[in-house]
């Protein structure tokens, strides 16, 4: 898979510069900054508050480490001025790669297809 060549190509080209692992350091960080940025996202009033709320109160009462780094995400792309519909689309799990590329359009490159269980919307 393409999508699969090129995240893998980007890992290991950052992992040969730095001698770090991509996605395990940015995992760990965003896992390390998600209490923080919980209370931040909880502290904001406004507009901007009750957007981040809408996101916030979609999450289960016990989220899997999964679940929570999505809605971080989210809620992150939402308070920096960043539109999810650019990076973020959900379709039916049951949908192919071509099926997906048929429905939405996407950038030639980069691009990353993962496939999740849940939703957050």
């Amino acid at each position: 898979m393409a999508e699969q060549t090129l995240f893998s190509t980007i890992q290991d080209e950052f992992h040969r510069i730095t001698m770090v692992h991509l996605e395990s350091k940015f995992m760990s960080k965003l896992d390390e900054y998600t209490p923080r940025l919980m209370n931040l996202f909880h502290s904001k009033g406004g507009s901007m508050g009750l957007r981040l709320l809408a996101i916030l109160l979609k999450t289960p009462s016990n989220p899997d480490i999964n679940m929570t780094r999505d809605v971080i995400i989210r809620c992150l792309m939402l308070y920096l001025g960043e539109s999810t519909d650019q990076l973020l689309k959900e379709y039916d799990s049951s949908a192919t790669v071509t099926d997906v590329e048929k429905t939405f359009n996407l950038p030639l490159t980069p691009r990353l297809i993962l496939l999740c269980e849940y939703t957050v919307n």
